[in-house]
């Protein structure tokens, strides 16, 4: 299958620190995928991460949080089209699989 992978950048966070709640930037590149990847065929996985850095609030901790960004993700792609039928797995892995080692 195809994996696609959006990374935070030194200069654009897709998420405050510490929320769930998408920058608007990530809502149209989101809404852009769900274009793209509806006109495909296949199941689709999100899962959410966070950065390695201890993190606890009244709302999250790094695998709440985690999670609650990759049910963000999965309400962008509904919403830019995907059929939420074709999602199979939404999942948070908190700081366990990080992209960079830190």
């Amino acid at each position: 299958g195809v994996v696609i992978s959006i990374t935070d950048q030194l200069d654009f966070g897709m998420f405050e620190i510490g929320s769930a709640v998408p920058r608007r930037e990530l809502v149209l590149a989101m809404e852009k995928i769900g274009h793209i990847i509806n006109g495909k065929k296949g199941t689709i996985t999100i899962g959410g991460h966070t950065d390695a850095r201890p993190f606890r609030s009244d709302t999250y901790d790094n695998w709440r949080l985690s999670t609650a960004r990759a049910h963000s993700a999965y309400y962008m792609l509904v919403r830019g089209g995907v059929d939420e039928s074709r999602i199979t797995e939404v999942a948070g892995f908190a700081y366990r699989q990080p992209k960079i080692k830190s």
